[in-house]
């Protein structure tokens, strides 16, 4: 297996063990406005690819 594909699957897992720390502690998907239905997950999960 290439080094490239074996950093990618670690990627994988250290984004997942972020989202899910995230979750555990209580750091939840919320809309800013009530009438956002369009990005609350995107920004969600750009703040755990910024922790990861």
């Amino acid at each position: 297996m290439s080094l490239e594909v074996e950093f990618s699957k670690h990627q994988c897992i250290e984004i997942f063990i972020t989202c899910h720390d995230a979750i555990s502690r209580g750091d939840l998907i919320h809309r800013k406005h009530r009438k956002d239905k369009e990005f609350p997950f995107q920004n969600w999960f750009q703040t755990r690819l910024e922790e990861a």
